[in-house]
């Protein structure tokens, strides 16, 4: 076998790793997953947090925050016996973490309703 062949190959390979690599997100700073999460949901969701664990504000961080919209204005977390105006009301569920351990939760668009998915 010619040897030019084997080092042509392993430089293509090594080359293809390297490529793999760079276009990964491997190593690399990832955006904020809650960076186009209003400010005032991203406020509300974490003091509720940090009213619940007692973990500082500061130290919970935003894992990832998607847009939707609720059946109801309780967010569809209507406790029992709980009357919640049918409408539908825009806003996001949000994965945040404190020391460790994921919470879903639910707030209207602009922060003035949060709920707990449990």
């Amino acid at each position: 076998m010619d040897r030019r062949i084997l080092i042509g190959g392993g430089v293509l390979l090594v080359g293809l790793v390297v490529l793999i690599l760079i276009l990964s997100p491997w190593g690399s700073e990832q955006p904020d997953p809650g960076a186009d999460l209003p400010g005032g949901v991203e406020t509300a969701v974490k003091g509720m947090l940090s009213s619940m664990t007692g973990v500082p504000v500061e130290e919970i961080d935003v894992v990832s925050a998607q847009e939707k919209e609720w059946s109801d204005a309780c967010l569809g977390l209507a406790e029992q016996d709980e009357m919640c105006a049918q409408v539908v009301t825009p806003g996001y569920e949000v994965t945040a973490r404190a020391q460790g351990q994921n919470y879903v939760v639910r707030a209207s668009g602009d922060g003035s309703a949060v709920r707990m998915k449990e």
